[in-house]
């Protein structure tokens, strides 16, 4: 899924989809954080968030899963913050924030350093 400016609201599996998050995190989340509340409830009681509210959640799952702070930290971190990135900005950290990351063993390191220069010696050797 990706973002689009000009929608106005998405769903809770649109957004956990988007940010790699449970749907039930976000339903947690709304009862721990006082400001994360869906900004529009269908009429059967379906969340529907805007941007400022994807924000929010990015928000708190960076504090929570990427910093490691407890909930109460959070809560702390997030009484004066306002999301107020511009959009670009935005979707790009969420697109840099879904890249796997990437860990090898200082040997793997070794290895794969050897191989490319073996590689490029082979190459300047074609020239």
């Amino acid at each position: 899924m990706d973002l689009i400016k000009e929608r106005l609201y998405y769903t809770i599996g649109e957004v956990s989809s988007l940010l790699n998050i449970n749907p039930s995190t976000i339903r947690y989340w709304e009862k721990q954080f006082q400001m994360l509340k869906p900004s529009k409830r269908t009429g059967t009681s379906k969340r529907k968030f805007d941007i400022c509210d994807i924000q929010t959640i990015f928000k708190i799952k960076t504090l929570l899963k990427d910093d490691k702070r407890s909930i109460r930290d959070a809560r702390i971190q997030l009484q004066n913050w306002k999301p107020d990135e511009g959009f670009e900005v935005f979707k790009k950290a969420v697109e840099e924030s879904n890249r796997p990351e990437v860990h090898i063993s200082k040997e793997r390191y070794s290895e794969i350093k050897t191989k490319f220069s073996e590689i490029r010696n082979l190459l300047r050797k074609i020239k």
